[in-house]
């Protein structure tokens, strides 16, 4: 018979720090015998005793776990068994996919990643969100303190009235220029004759920007440019768009003016304009972008001409004032073609306004600017009278029926940035415009490309394109639906567009937090389901139940019933529902593992033959599952060494293990244990 001491700390590498890692790891360690044991026939061996020193202020987060948030309507109805049917969604919002990076971590530094996770993607997805505070509340225990509450709090902007961010000449960009790639997926550039470059741009004066459609140098081409800088205010907000108007019948005056998605991307160190719809088609190739049955006024150089073939620019705006020289000037907006067609189509159409300016009136300088003001969803557009402060309402989005009015702003193009097109382009009397009164947010990201702020599959750093189910799917799934086809939800109901909150202290949509579950499971909510398009989109996350009990949570929090909100809706804190306690914080259950012997065990959770000779109880001697350890069974279990012949042991690679035979991860100090051998009885 022979007892074997085995330790994790070796004095030949002891580093008598508290972390120890390689062959000194206290969960998996190596011990060598410089004299060999000789193991007689028919041996088996058992564990005498352990000790071992188990960090609790550790957190396990594993591979594509996480959570959703969501910022909308509260409690949606999208859910579909066979898969995302946008004439059925009944809103313009989603959650967005909280990916945490996979490792151990203290409390401390679970919270420092947990805020710059949601800051990497909420922030960059919604620009009224100003801040997020992610805190914890500690039990009221000097002595021994325990992690008790996770909090998150969301806090907007507010009044876009205060701000004065705006683009300067510096950041307005030709909408196709030499580095312009045709879309996400196609990564040849646009040819020469495709460029947008015939303007050049000044600031006369702070707080303005002068756009003068031709530049000698690009003369063959069109004027279209994007303030790629600062996404306009959707509170309280205004936008001023000046434009001289003709001055003579013989001028070829016309306007294209409003506002587009962001669409830019960085391509190693180059920005570049994506230049079709979210970055996701190519306009060029598609139909339906100048479809004659819409009546939108393509202006010249647009579009696909005589054939595909033609290298002239796409004509894209999400909403814009479009007067094209000898026709009367419309309004016009992105929209769905509004088929029961899960593939749809995006349509440029025409809205009806409140007026309806001639062209005549368009060349005798009647009107001389636009007036764009912004409140949540709601967009409504003015003509101002030349040399007047009086200004006639072409569109407002609170008042009118979806036919005239704007699209509400939601989830896929909530971040809008101007767009300038000039048609009069000749050297002697060129178009001009000038933006003013611009109120902005101070973010750069047209270039991120972060539209829901999706950092999909940014471990992998080259991966230019976000998840294309995340991503595309989703995207189209809101785009393509009903409300922004015909205005409705699912039953025929009018869409409620959103306001902002009162006091102008921000967008009035609402906070969710989910971590959805199947039914199977005892924390089951059929109301977080309603949140998701289809089963695929809540599959995108694996183990949402282990974050949820780290974080101490339900399956959904919303804002209505479950937050303390402040500032007029402004502030919104979640406080996790439960105390977190041991299990959370990665005290599962522990094993014993000789993973260099041929020993008779079986695991039937891996469904495999297995090393494991002991398993640790759930507590030890003093009632203690974390800390300093120490077990001594009272009664012996011995495994089999299934040896009909001596063996020599001088090796022992030991292992401390869970159920899935994973090495346990919060394990510090030295680990040791007393083995003991003998003959088999």
């Amino acid at each position: 018979m022979s007892l074997i001491v085995t330790s994790s700390s070796q004095a030949e590498y002891d580093t008598t720090t508290k972390y120890h890692g390689g062959i000194e790891d206290p969960a998996s360690y190596h011990n060598f015998l410089s004299s060999p044991l000789i193991v007689d026939p028919n041996s088996e061996i058992a564990v005498v005793s352990i000790k071992v020193n188990r960090d609790l202020d550790v957190i396990l987060i594993g591979r594509n776990e996480g959570f959703f948030v969501y910022w909308g309507k509260e409690k949606p109805d999208n859910f579909q068994e066979g898969g995302i049917i946008p004439w059925q969604i009944t809103d313009i919002h989603t959650p967005l996919r909280i990916l945490l990076t996979p490792g151990s971590y203290s409390t401390a530094r679970f919270l420092s990643m947990l805020k710059t996770r949601l800051d990497a993607i909420v922030l960059k997805a919604f620009p009224e969100v100003k801040e997020i505070i992610v805190d914890f509340v500690e039990a009221d225990d000097t002595i021994d303190p325990k992690f008790d509450h996770i909090t998150i709090q969301f806090k907007q902007h507010g009044t876009g009235a205060s701000m004065t961010d705006h683009p300067v000449a510096s950041e307005y960009v030709p909408y196709i220029d030499s580095s312009t790639q045709r879309s996400y997926y196609d990564p040849s550039t646009h040819v020469v004759t495709q460029q947008t470059g015939n303007v050049t741009i000044t600031d006369p004066k702070a707080g303005e920007v002068l756009i003068t459609g031709y530049k000698a140098a690009e003369s063959t081409r069109v004027c279209d440019v994007i303030g790629a800088a600062h996404p306009v205010s959707r509170v309280t907000s205004k936008v001023t768009m000046k434009f001289n108007g003709s001055q003579s019948p013989t001028t070829n005056d016309g306007y294209t003016l409003g506002f587009v998605r962001s669409q830019g991307g960085t391509v190693g160190s180059t920005k570049t304009n994506f230049s079709s719809v979210g970055a996701m088609i190519h306009p060029t190739s598609e139909t339906s972008l100048r479809r004659p049955g819409v009546e939108v006024k393509i202006p010249p150089k647009y579009g696909l001409g005589d054939g595909v073939d033609i290298a002239y620019p796409p004509f894209m705006f999400d909403i814009a004032f479009n007067w094209v020289n000898g026709q009367n000037a419309q309004v016009i907006h992105l929209v769905t073609s509004n088929d029961e067609d899960q593939e749809g189509e995006y349509q440029l159409q025409a809205i009806t306004a409140a007026i309806a300016p001639t062209n005549a009136s368009m060349e005798a300088n009647y009107w001389d600017r636009l007036e764009w003001e912004f409140t949540g969803e709601i967009i409504k557009l003015y003509l101002g009278r030349t040399a007047s402060a009086t200004r006639d309402m072409m569109l407002d989005g609170s008042v009118s029926a979806f036919d005239t009015r704007f699209k509400p702003v939601g989830q896929t193009f909530n971040q809008l940035y101007p767009k300038i097109a000039i048609q009069n382009n000749d050297a002697t009397t060129p178009g001009l415009v000038t933006v003013q009164d611009y109120t902005g947010h101070a973010q750069l990201q047209y270039y991120e490309n972060n539209f829901w702020g999706y950092q999909s599959l940014k471990e992998e750093k080259d991966f230019l394109a976000p998840d294309n189910f995340l991503f595309k799917r989703l995207y189209w799934g809101i785009d393509f639906s009903t409300i922004y086809g015909n205005g409705t939800i699912t039953g025929g109901a009018l869409y409620d567009y959103v306001d902002q909150l009162a006091g102008s202290a921000g967008v009035g949509n609402l906070w969710s937090l989910i971590w959805p579950e199947g039914p199977e499971s005892g924390d089951y909510d059929s109301d977080a389901e309603g949140y998701f398009f289809d089963q695929n989109q809540i599959d995108s996350l694996k183990n949402n139940d282990s974050v949820k009990r780290i974080m101490g949570m339900r399956t959904l929090l919303i804002q209505s019933e479950d937050a303390v909100v402040t500032a007029s809706g402004a502030d919104v804190l979640f406080k996790s529902s439960k105390v977190l306690d041991d299990v959370a914080l990665a005290t599962n259950s522990m094993f014993i593992r000789m993973k260099n012997q041929a020993l008779n065990t079986y695991n039937t959770n891996t469904r495999s033959i297995s090393n494991i000779v002991y398993s640790c109880p759930r507590f030890d001697a003093q009632g203690n599952s974390g800390g300093k350890l120490f077990f001594e069974p009272h009664e012996r279990v011995y495994v089999k060494f299934n040896n009909i012949s001596q063996f020599v042991m001088n090796s022992f690679d030991i292992d401390i293990v869970d159920v899935n035979e994973k090495v346990i991860k919060n394990l510090v100090g030295n680990t040791i244990i007393v083995f003991h051998v003998r003959e088999r009885k």
